[in-house]
């Protein structure tokens, strides 16, 4: 438990939910530690939990909800420095988590850095959770951000799947299906890379569940090639923004990935792609 100004912070652990806790695929050995770690926690034994984490994460130091876990063992340890690199590890690796930033807020307060306080409470209120409380708190003990009302105004996006009909129709000289599963750890990269640009937007906040969402981002795959003669894996086909409520298409923009399996190549064509629709956002008022 830390104690700033007039909060008190309690680091309690959550129930375990997979896969509700993120959206990451857990393989079964993490899945136990994390269901042992989170036992642990409960029973108090934060140092034995912390041990448990820390061997996924030198297994696989990509598990989210290791990094999430830890954090919350290293708060119950008032070790909050640490537990707050935990939790913005654990918010870098699985975007839009706003349990993350919210445990990244209180634990960026327990050591005084307000800025970044306020800075993950608005990302964690951007992720759809309520941080009344928490924003009430803050401004008896720092000043707003003087954009802030803005900030609580960006639009929630949930990043949607794959619509393969029009591939699925054209199909290819190796086969629609075979391409897709071929690849399938690419558009996941896709995905991710999408994922972490938005949650970088000030005119955007990611969600991760879709009825929380204003727009849903949506990806129309017109073109996807296979890799098996060393060339690029090129994505082409539309990106529609559909209003969550109507079903309208809101935005939409064709897209052509020449390399999507470079990631540098991926981080540069979705900053320039999240450009364009805060562009389009800003016209539009938000």
């Amino acid at each position: 438990m830390g104690r700033i100004g007039l909060f008190v912070f309690v680091f309690v652990a959550p129930v375990l939910a997979f896969p509700l806790v993120s959206q990451q695929q857990v393989t079964e050995p993490h899945l136990l530690s994390m269901a042992t770690a989170e036992q642990l926690l409960r029973e108090g034994k934060s140092t034995e939990a912390l041990a448990e984490i820390e061997r996924v994460i030198v297994v696989d130091e990509n598990v989210a909800d290791a990094w999430y876990f830890g954090g919350v063992a290293l708060g119950q340890l008032k070790r909050f420095a640490e537990a707050r690199d935990y939790f913005v590890r654990a918010s870098e690796l699985n975007p839009g988590w706003g349990e993350a930033h919210r445990y990244a807020s209180m634990a960026s307060a327990d050591i005084g850095d307000l800025e970044a306080s306020w800075e993950h409470a608005i990302k964690a209120h951007q992720a759809g959770l309520d941080m009344s409380d928490a924003f009430a708190g803050l401004r008896n003990m720092s000043r707003a951000p003087d954009d802030l009302d803005d900030q609580l105004g960006a639009a929630r996006v949930f990043v949607g799947g794959f619509d393969t009909s029009v591939f699925d129709r054209d199909g290819s000289r190796m086969g629609a299906k075979a391409i897709l599963a071929q690849a399938a750890a690419d558009l996941f990269s896709f995905q991710q890379i999408a994922r972490e640009t938005l949650s970088e937007s000030a005119a955007f906040g990611l969600v991760q569940r879709q009825e929380s969402a204003q727009y849903i981002m949506m990806f129309e795959i017109e073109t996807l090639t296979d890799t098996l003669n060393g060339s690029r894996r090129r994505l082409s086909g539309v990106l529609r923004l559909v209003d969550a409520r109507s079903g309208e298409t809101a935005n939409r923009r064709r897209i052509d990935f020449a390399d999507i399996n470079s990631l540098s190549y991926l981080n540069r064509e979705w900053r320039r792609i999240i450009g364009l629709m805060e562009e389009w956002a800003a016209e539009r008022g938000g």
